[in-house]
């Protein structure tokens, strides 16, 4: 293969005029020995070539304009854009064919551009202006008039104003900007020595280094785009270049003796600033816009701007800055460790990946786009954004008032979080054993959670939401001083005892995906213990073993979803009790006891069904009990109790009188009940087949009475009572009531 197409292309396009090439094809192809690219991605590049090609045969009968140059500059960067997009590859051998048919047309491309260069470059000589004597022959060279052209030196200018040099009179001062402004090609190096306020208004290109030396006046060169040396400049105030494009040795801002105010060098695509090798110090400016890598260590204080335009990746820095009015970096990896201390905001939304993060600002730091921490990060600001961290894996400190963790699915090392009172991390389904502090945090929210592993420290009398919690008091550090806590889908048994403070607690069990029996073991238990809670819910969308309710100081009992054996009992203080859940099928049939539950008066069973135990006694103010199902019932083999005893129910029972020989028996009769329904479901489970079903209902308004009833209790053909227990329990008795 021929030299490499494309260091072949980035030296026809960038480095024209007369140079040894040999270092720079060595360099470059040592880089492209290991790059491929697909043959469409070649005629890309080829359509370029050839464009360019085109436009430098055009040019060819033209003096070359400013406006010409600056549109092969532009063109030449983007190609070097383009170079540097194309893709990696394993093998270039595919291409062999396209790539020498490349090669000679940059061959014709870089003699066309040296032959325009040539035939513009009306200087064939070095340039030296130090003297008057100097300048005048400059003159003579260089001609001043407003209709005459731009030129191009085919060597190096030397200017100097300083020491034993006679330019010094504003006149001569004004003659020397004349011709400066006069150059648009330098095709060697530029050395300006100066202690006046110099021009170069025109000059675009410089093939070589370029050297500026003035601690007491300036060289303003607005329109340079192109050193394919280094730049070194010692100069005081503002140093703005923006349209400076490529700088392949990089620049150097020597600040000894000189106080720089501020700096632009934003349009860098090639090189980088620098104060010493490693350093970027520039203690008195108040902006600084650049771009490249930044150095090891970045120092400025007072830049209320900062901004980095290099979309490289960002090797380990330090960085001190202001940035009160504005701080950004282009960059999207920071592949060292980075340090940025900032008074103003810090900006990093497009940063995708970094290694160890320490950032102090003093306003907001937005990190929206990074995914993951990978290594051990502290961040402090007002307010922190890494809602696209997917993934903690180092241990990871955030100090601020606000921080935002939308997108946290994992947390693989200690999270700690100083100054939220609200933590929300919707994402989260996994934590590590070293958790999550945030001791401020009065609210917080991972609605995904699993607790199986780490724990969660936050603050006192906080508001708490997950989907689970493995164990209460091993993850839940707080859990003693939780006042509110919505748990979405409780998989384990939970006894709330430790929860002392609680006040509300909305709990949703996790339902089993395939029922079968005694696989919905999930227990929730609330007692005494639970002195402060006042509100029970139970999610609609869940299920739940047993629930206990004993001795608590509830005022209210909302059920819902599914429960299997829910056991409310000995609640002084419970006046409503919400009965809205059902069975599974595949379970075990259901059971309820209501007992001792003094201030209840109405409970409706109506929304349950398959159920096998019912016992509800000694609620003293329980007046009336709605029936479960009739319809959907438990299978045959299930042995059905119901004991309904000892509350308030109500009913008239009007008594039985004996027949004679010349009057009939007149029934008893039961009127009122407020126990309703029960005949029903007793009834169709009998007519079910259902081998054992046993009932003891008590009316307690007429218990005396039918207890009474001689008449009702004795043996024959018209008993009604089968015995004066006061209780319905038989099948004659269960006549009475009425469906």
């Amino acid at each position: 293969m021929k030299k490499g197409l494309l260091g072949l292309l980035v030296v026809a396009l960038t480095m024209v005029g007369c140079q040894n090439y040999d270092d720079q094809f060595d360099d470059l192809n040592s880089k492209i020995s290991s790059l491929a690219t697909t043959v469409d991605g070649l005629l890309a590049v080829q359509t370029t070539v050839s464009a360019l090609s085109t436009k430098l045969d055009n040019l060819a009968s033209t003096a070359l304009t400013d406006s010409d140059l600056a549109g092969i500059l532009t063109e030449v960067a983007a190609v070097k854009q383009s170079v540097a997009d194309l893709s990696l590859a394993e093998d270039l051998a595919g291409i062999e064919t396209e790539v020498a048919d490349l090669d000679n047309e940059v061959d014709q491309i870089l003699e066309k551009l040296n032959e325009l260069l040539t035939a513009n470059a009306v200087i064939n000589q070095n340039v030296r202006i130090t003297s008057l004597a100097e300048l005048t022959l400059a003159e003579d060279l260089i001609k001043t008039g407003a209709d005459n052209p731009n030129v191009t030196i085919n060597g190096s200018l030397v200017v100097n104003t300083t020491g034993a040099s006679d330019i010094t009179a504003a006149d001569d001062v004004s003659r020397l900007n004349a011709v400066m402004d006069k150059i648009k090609v330098v095709m060697k190096t530029v050395t300006v020595t100066t202690d006046e306020a110099v021009t170069a208004a025109a000059l675009q290109y410089i093939q070589g280094d370029l050297g500026i030396s003035a601690t007491t006046g300036s060289l303003s060169a607005g329109a340079l785009t192109t050193v394919t040396g280094a730049m070194t400049i010692n100069q005081g105030g503002d140093l703005l270049m923006p349209t400076l494009n490529s700088v392949a040795g990089g620049i150097t801002i020597d600040t000894s003796n000189v106080t720089v105010t501020s700096v632009d060098f934003s349009g860098l695509t090639e090189g980088a600033a620098r104060t010493t090798p490693n350093n970027l110090a520039l203690p008195d400016a108040t902006s600084v816009k650049i771009s490249g890598v930044l150095p090891t260590t970045v120092n400025c204080p007072k830049a209320t701007t900062f901004v980095s335009n290099s979309t490289a990746a960002q090797t380990t820095t330090t960085i001190t800055i202001d940035g009160t009015t504005e701080f950004s970096l282009g960059s999207a990896s920071f592949s060292g460790d980075v340090v940025i201390t900032a008074t103003g905001a810090v900006n990093l939304a497009g940063v995708t990946s970094a290694k160890a993060l320490t950032i102090t600002s003093g306003g907001s730091v937005n990190l929206g786009g990074l995914t993951k921490i990978e290594s051990s990060s502290a961040i402090s600001a007002t307010t922190v954004d890494i809602g696209g961290v997917t993934e903690i894996s180092s241990s990871t400190v955030v100090t601020a008032t606000d921080v935002t963790l939308t997108g946290l699915t994992t947390g693989k090392a200690s999270i700690t979080l100083v100054g939220p009172t609200s933590v929300s991390v919707p994402a989260l389904t996994t934590l590590s054993s070293h958790g999550i502090v945030a001791a401020a945090a009065t609210t917080f929210a991972a609605p995904a959670l699993t607790t199986s592993t780490g724990t969660i420290d936050i603050g006192s009398g906080a508001t708490v939401h997950l989907k689970n919690l493995s164990t209460i008091t091993g993850t839940l550090l707080d859990i003693a001083t939780v006042q509110n806590l919505k748990l979405f889908e409780q998989d384990s048994s939970i006894d709330f005892a430790t929860a002392v403070h609680l006040v509300t607690l909305d709990y949703t069990g996790k339902k089993q995906a395939t029922p079968s029996p005694g696989t919905q073991a999930n227990a929730l238990t609330v007692t005494s213990a639970n002195a402060s809670l006042t509100t029970l819910s139970i999610g609609s969308d869940g299920a739940i073993g047993t629930l206990t309710v004993s001795g608590s100081t509830l005022t209210t009992l909302n059920t819902a979803g599914i429960i299997l054996n829910t056991a409310v009992k000995g609640n002084s203080a419970l006046t409503t009790f919400d009965f809205q859940h059902t069975h599974v099928n595949g379970e075990n049939a259901t059971t309820v006891a209501i007992t001792d539950n003094p201030k209840i008066t109405d409970v409706n069973l109506g929304s349950l069904a398959k159920v096998k135990t019912i016992t509800i006694t000694g609620n003293a103010s329980l007046t009336t009990i709605a029936a479960p199902s009739a319809s959907v019932l438990a299978e045959p083999i299930t042995i059905i109790t119901f004991t309904i005893q000892n509350n308030d129910t109500k009913g008239t029972y009007t008594a039985a009188v004996a027949g004679s020989e010349t009057d009939p028996y007149e029934k008893a009769t039961l009127t009122g009940e407020t126990v309703t329904g029960f005949k029903g479901v007793i009834d169709a489970y009998v007519a079910a087949g259902n081998t054992t079903v046993t009932y003891s209902i008590e009316i307690d308004e007429a218990d005396t009475a039918i207890a009474g009833d001689a008449a009702a209790q004795a043996a024959g053909p018209d008993q009604q009572l089968t015995n004066n227990n006061a209780y319905i329990d038989s099948a004659k008795e269960l006549l009475l009531l009425t469906d």
